[in-house]
């Protein structure tokens, strides 16, 4: 029998891919990026003549291959048996959770508690290709799969198996193999320049680079002498917006944080995605008269005037470790004012964090004693 020639592409980004969450059997869409970067290597793979085109069922697979379907208005064929590795109890677990196992393997499988074995994944994966091979004799298929399971595949045609082949494979990145079902050849090995140019190198690099051009200057506004900083035109730049909230995780880093507060109201854009990733309550600090329950209160200093800040008193557990987000420190009284908020509850300031500083108004004299983490700094 001819062999065939496989192109199997990873799928593009998934909410779970961004999340740095492992996601499974589980059903987790396309983001925007990866919609983009299914675009992109539709087109990459446009004088490529497929006879087939498959996918798995999961949404993150089958429409990134539909964006390839679509242009050469083929069909998409389903391929149960090249669904991405169970990892059973660990569905939804972050990367850095179980990277920092003890059973965890960087050049090996790991077969997690109801989830599957090397073996298991392995052979119902080459009984996919197989029966795609015998069906499609000497043609040329794409295949939409996933990162698990292709890796998998590839360290069996490359004759390393049990050990893991350990190449960087971004999302849609292509891995061409010539086999018949039985042996194999790689060609191609997890190839990905038709979506580096939708990549920034880093989220914190991003910073300087992209992320402060995207944040407008309003002169005399919200009265005459402020220069406001309007961080709306990043917010509705969805990659920057991604890149800014990340970009702030990893300044923070592993700190120990049992709650997140954000004060009202640009801090609960930021604060609400930091707490979400970081898998720990948000609290909101709103102004006087907002919050229906039993609060404490504060008044405050800020660059403008003077206001109340309020909590409800239950929000936050005796001893809590709390990280402060906001998206601007200037003179540091809202800040200020929130610390004193956290410690009339007896929490225990971890950090706090800040998108914007504006250096010149020496905010951070407010809050000497205390970790401070900014990205953009003016």
């Amino acid at each position: 029998m001819a062999p065939a020639t496989f192109f199997f592409v990873r799928h593009g980004e998934s909410e779970a891919n961004a999340a740095r969450r492992f996601s499974g059997h589980g059903d987790s869409p396309l983001t925007g990026r990866g919609r983009r970067q299914a675009e992109a290597v539709a087109e990459a793979l446009r004088d490529v003549p497929f006879d087939r085109i498959v996918a798995t069922p999961l949404s993150r697979s089958l429409d990134t291959a539909l964006a390839v379907a679509r242009r050469r208005r083929m069909p998409v064929d389903i391929e149960r048996d090249l669904v991405e590795i169970d990892v059973g109890e660990r569905t939804g677990a972050t990367f850095d959770e179980l990277m920092g196992l003890p059973s965890w393997r960087d050049d090996g499988f790991v077969a997690w508690p109801g989830g599957e074995t090397l073996e298991q994944v392995l052979e119902r994966a080459l009984r996919a290709v197989r029966r795609l091979a015998r069906d499609t004799p000497g043609g040329t298929l794409l295949v939409v799969g996933h990162g698990g399971v292709t890796r998998i595949l590839v360290s069996h045609f490359l004759g390393v198996l049990p050990k893991l082949d350990r190449s960087p494979a971004t999302n849609t990145s292509v891995t061409v193999v010539v086999t018949d079902g039985e042996t194999g050849r790689v060609e191609r090995l997890f190839e990905s320049a038709h979506v580096e140019p939708l990549h920034y190198p880093s989220a914190v690099a991003t910073t300087v680079k992209d992320l402060a051009g995207r944040i407008r200057d309003v002169p005399d506004f919200p009265k005459p002498g402020i220069l406001f900083k309007d961080i709306t035109t990043l917010l509705k730049d969805g990659d920057a917006f991604r890149a800014a909230v990340d970009g702030l995780l990893e300044k923070i880093g592993k700190r120990d944080v049992d709650a997140v507060v954000g004060m009202e109201s640009r801090g609960f854009i930021f604060g609400a995605p930091i707490a979400y990733k970081l898998g720990v309550g948000f609290v909101p600090v709103r102004k006087l008269g907002k919050l229906p329950a039993d609060v404490v209160s504060v008044e405050y200093d800020l660059e403008y005037g003077s206001a109340t800040l309020e909590m409800h008193k239950d929000a936050l557990a005796h001893g809590a470790k709390v990280l402060i987000v906001d998206d601007l420190l200037a003179t540091g009284g809202t800040v200020a004012g929130t610390i004193e908020l956290v410690k009339q509850l007896e929490g225990e300031i971890v950090a706090c964090a800040f998108l914007i500083e504006l250096a010149a108004l020496h905010g951070r004299d407010k809050l000497r004693g205390y970790d401070v983490v900014t990205l953009i700094s003016y």
